[in-house]
């Protein structure tokens, strides 16, 4: 158990260690910059977001033998703000596919010209 445990937290230890070096450590601070501004919009608008980030790895060099000795890792960060809502208006359906904000079933309160749209 304590073993595998070992192994996870070293294999923790390399990721993050990739990310730090990314860029000599501005990925990882534009990230940091990045999750803040997620959570001060969060805490704004009460709605979720998103911060997204990506390692894209490719072969960047063989070896003699043609084994994969380089790769090549690009990095990007991307974040989604939580949107304010818009709100919604809600409209009836007469029977002639109108769209109205008077309920067609219910009798008029008051008289006056129908909203059609």
């Amino acid at each position: 158990m304590r073993e595998e445990q070992d192994k996870q937290a070293q294999q923790c230890a390399d990721v993050i260690g990739v990310l730090a070096a990314q860029n000599r450590g501005d990925f990882i601070i534009e990230c940091g910059r990045q999750f803040q501004e997620l959570v001060e919009s969060v805490k704004r608008t009460g709605k979720k977001g998103k911060l997204m980030m990506s390692l894209e790895v490719e072969v960047a060099g063989l070896s003699k033998d043609g084994m994969v000795n380089q790769l090549s890792i690009y990095p990007t960060v991307t974040l989604k703000e939580p949107q304010p809502g818009q709100g919604s208006t809600l409209f009836f359906l007469t029977e002639d596919n109108k769209l109205t904000q008077d309920n067609p079933a219910q009798m008029a309160m008051f008289e006056g010209v129908k909203k059609n749209v």
